[in-house]
């Protein structure tokens, strides 16, 4: 129960003597805000309430919120979770091989290391030790693999291509050597929902006697994800 209401031209603003707790409502530029004490201010549009406040609740209120902070960040609050949706750094990842080939031999199938990066704003991909993308959040990832390789003596052999999750074949692709001059480049592309912590690898298979050649190129042998 309020102790005091405090009834101005635009507002009604009950107090609790206790508690100090302050609630009201607003009018202002055709809104009706509803004020507490601890959020700054709560807009409520078709049942959808965008509130600016200085730090996250502990926990989530019911319904659908948006929360604004003052450090330029939006949530969505869905009732059971809280999501940042601006304001966050998301997964760009950009791999690739430099300075030399690499051999993937006859009969093993072989991680490819890309081995420098030009992107990697999260610190998610590994180009030194494990070679592998480890997700730092859950969600949908876009990963698209470029790998260049020199001309074949035998077109006949063949190659196969894996994205591996989590140790486990996730898709592959299985082509033949091409006899070309100038080389072949072979893609592979998906979209992939992962959760935190779950990761990444690309392999590489090939019956070709002698093993085949991954060409050390930026533009030619290359890794990249997005979220």
């Amino acid at each position: 129960m309020a102790d005091t209401v405090d009834i101005q031209t635009d507002s009604i603003i009950f107090t609790d003597g206790t508690t100090g707790n302050v609630r009201g409502l607003k009018a202002k530029d055709d809104n009706l805000d509803f004020v507490t004490g601890a959020l700054t201010k709560i807009a409520r549009v078709n049942n959808v309430a965008f509130i600016l406040k200085s730090a996250l609740p502990s926990a989530t209120l019911n319904g659908l919120w948006f929360y604004c902070t003052d450090t330029d960040e939006l949530y969505l609050d869905s009732g059971t979770t809280m999501t940042q949706i601006s304001g966050a750094t998301h997964t760009y990842v950009r791999a690739f091989r430099e300075t030399s080939n690499q051999l993937i031999p006859q009969g093993i199938t072989t991680k490819v290391e890309f081995n420098a990066e030009t992107e990697d704003v999260l610190s998610e991909y590994d180009n030194v030790t494990n070679y592998r993308f480890t997700a730092s959040t859950g969600g949908i990832y876009t990963i698209i693999c470029q790998l260049r390789m020199p001309d074949s003596d035998n077109p006949v052999n063949s190659i196969i291509f894996y994205f591996k999750k989590n140790g486990s074949d996730y898709i592959t692709r299985k082509s033949c050597l091409l006899s070309n001059s100038a080389g072949t480049t072979y893609l592979l592309s998906d979209i992939i929902q992962l959760s935190a912590n779950d990761y990444l690898e690309v392999f590489l298979y090939t019956d070709q006697v002698g093993g085949v050649n991954i060409n050390s190129s930026e533009v030619g042998t290359f890794l990249c994800i997005k979220k």
